[in-house]
């Protein structure tokens, strides 16, 4: 079971944050909620800001600010690794990286996952810059 909280960085936009979030600051988190908030959490928290662990979560910030269509293989596989290392109970099937924003110093980047050991499916998205 995981507290939700703020996003760990403020790459996310407060109206991505308020819309695609399940509950509300505070509520406690289950089942896909969770795994959700996991993997969004991996994706937004930068490799190194974790004291003690400077290789944890993933190492997405050095790709913001970059054309996708140069970045799009490179940060697919950062995402899948990262993902993979850090949350072992779902697998991931797919990423999807597209411009948020006009001038592409932002990125969405939607994982789609399963739970392992199941047929359930779902996906995170998370915007970066």
């Amino acid at each position: 079971m995981t507290i939700l909280t703020q996003p760990l960085i403020s790459a996310i936009s407060d109206e991505w944050y308020s819309f695609h979030l399940f509950g509300t600051p505070g509520d406690v988190v289950t089942n896909l909620e969770d795994l959700n908030q996991s993997i969004l959490t991996i994706l937004t928290t930068p490799q190194g800001s974790v004291p003690h662990h400077p290789d944890w979560f993933s190492d997405l910030a050095n790709l913001i600010d970059k054309p996708v269509t140069t970045v799009r293989s490179t940060l697919t596989q950062k995402v899948l690794a990262a993902i993979e290392r850090h949350e072992s109970r779902v697998t991931a099937l797919g990423v999807t990286i597209t411009p948020f924003s006009d001038d592409s110093s932002s990125l969405r980047v939607t994982v789609r996952w399963r739970v392992n050991l199941t047929e359930l499916e779902s996906e995170t998205t998370a915007v970066l810059g």
